[in-house]
């Protein structure tokens, strides 16, 4: 019976389902999309206290994921081993998000914004919130990632439910590029009072999204019974112990480490230097004009998600034609090419240039997010194929610990290299030149380095849809 229901084929209903799921993960990206946008651009607080805050968030989450996926792989309840964390990590997100931006503030029409409290209690107040937010965060990627590695088994279907979680995850970026500029509007007095409208219409939207997602997909391992029963322990580090130990089972299998040095190499930088994207619309091509730059950066934002939408099929029809693994290459190698292209493209004379670099660049984001997850759920096979488990969230886990790891250091420099750029907000669009040539290089340069290094990682990577037939195979027949 449970053989019966692992070869179930995926339906179209049970992968729109799992895809609006990505909606619960909303608050995450939007904290992100606003963090500096509000705090040190609107406010003045210095960026190095929020990317301090931001990376001390990620260190944090190092320790937490392995204990969430811990609990999320040997949890057995009425409801399943996913669905019950992605409906509780949507519900603290989506409240800790709208309570964020919940702080007091002075504002007046004659004297704009000011602080009421003193910096570091702003800073405290961000580092609590976002650590409840991570907690969240935790519970439901846990649950929700490792959920779509168990909705499709086989392997083609693995890059379709990948492909359309890619459509909702896209939609996203449609959504948080354009929090900012909606802070701004009119309808609202000052940009403070907007956001916190947009929080609390967020926070919304995840809770409902996660809950719907969890309630009505349905797990296919949840009743497979384990090979290899886990022994209860009372030991608090067990979580801990169990994940050490998973890496060392798992140090054999090559195919793993390709996929995060890959993952860890291509978000590392993103989190770096694609922060500097806001300030060189706003400050390099717009000359400090907060609305304007938004603005351009929303419409650029949207570009890039459409013609992502529009990648996606073809990315599935490419991995179908030539493999994941090659795909991934190709998609490497345009993202390259529109990271160079920014350093001319983002030119104050010709600011609809911008328009242009979405064309590649966000094009191979979307392909590689689509393409990466696919191959880490035929990993998670070679495991089972080896060790007799299921451990797809503690896969999850060391993964998600890799890239926290990457991110943190990333997001932690990001504001000491903002200043080391020399970067002064009460200078606006009258930065020295040497400054402005510094973050565009940063932001286009820099970051093609760090896709060169994601390259490397998959030079040797081989499991072809031949492989992993012959892995189903094997698999099948160890569960009958």
């Amino acid at each position: 019976m449970a053989n019966a229901q692992l070869q179930k084929p995926l339906t179209l209903w049970q992968a729109l389902l799992y895809g609006l799921g990505v909606y619960g993960s909303i608050a995450s990206g939007s904290l992100n999309s606003l963090s500096l946008n509000i705090f040190n651009i609107t406010l003045g607080i210095n960026a190095a206290l929020i990317t301090t805050a931001m990376g001390m968030v990620q260190f944090v989450g190092i320790l937490l994921d392995p204990v969430v996926a811990h609990i999320s792989d040997n949890m057995r309840t009425r409801w399943g081993r996913r669905r019950p964390l992605i409906a509780a990590g949507s519900v603290v997100m989506g409240l800790a998000f709208a309570a964020m931006w919940m702080f007091p503030f002075g504002w007046s029409p004659e004297k704009g914004l000011s602080l009421v409290w003193p910096e570091q209690y702003y800073f405290y107040w961000y580092l609590g919130l976002s650590l409840i937010l991570n907690l969240g965060g935790a519970l439901f990627g846990s649950g929700y990632y490792a959920l779509g590695i168990e909705v499709a088994t086989d392997y083609n279907d693995r890059t379709r439910i990948t492909a359309l979680r890619g459509y909702f995850s896209q939609s996203l970026t449609i959504i948080n590029p354009w929090l900012f500029y909606i802070c701004q509007l009119g309808l609202f007095t000052s940009a403070m009072h907007g956001v916190r409208w947009v929080g609390a219409v967020i926070g919304c939207l995840a809770i409902t999204t996660g809950l719907i997602s969890a309630l009505y997909t349905s797990e296919r391992f949840a009743s497979l019974p384990a090979r290899q029963p886990e022994k209860k322990s009372l030991n608090p580090l067990a979580p801990l112990l169990n994940f050490f130990a998973t890496i060392q089972s798992i140090g054999g299998n090559r195919y793993f480490w390709m996929c995060l040095g890959v993952a860890i190499t291509l978000n590392g930088g993103l989190q770096m230097f694609e922060q500097f994207g806001s300030y060189v619309y706003i400050y390099y091509v717009f000359g400090g004009d907060t609305k304007m730059g938004a603005q351009f950066s929303g419409w650029n934002n949207m570009l890039g998600c459409v013609l992502s939408m529009l990648a996606i099929p073809m990315a599935k029809v490419l991995c179908d034609k030539i493999g994941k693994h090659n795909a991934l290459k190709l998609t490497l190698g345009w993202m390259l090419l529109g990271s160079i292209l920014k350093w001319w493209c983002f030119n104050p004379q010709y600011p609809y240039l911008v328009f242009i670099v979405p064309f590649f660049y966000s094009v191979g984001i979307a392909s590689f997010w689509m393409i990466l997850p696919a191959m880490q759920a035929d990993v998670v096979d070679i495991d089972e194929l080896r060790s007799g488990k299921r451990r797809e969230a503690m896969f999850g886990a060391v993964t998600n610990i890799g890239m926290r790891i990457a991110s943190a250091g990333a997001i932690g420099l990001m504001g000491v290299i903002l200043n080391i750029t020399g970067f002064d907000r009460n200078l606006g669009g009258q930065q020295s030149q040497e400054t402005f040539t510094l973050m565009r290089a940063l932001y286009s340069f820099a970051m093609a380095t760090a896709i060169i290094l994601s390259f490397l990682f998959i030079l040797k990577y081989d499991l072809t849809p031949q492989r992993m037939k012959e892995v189903q195979d094997d698999l099948d027949k160890r569960r009958k």
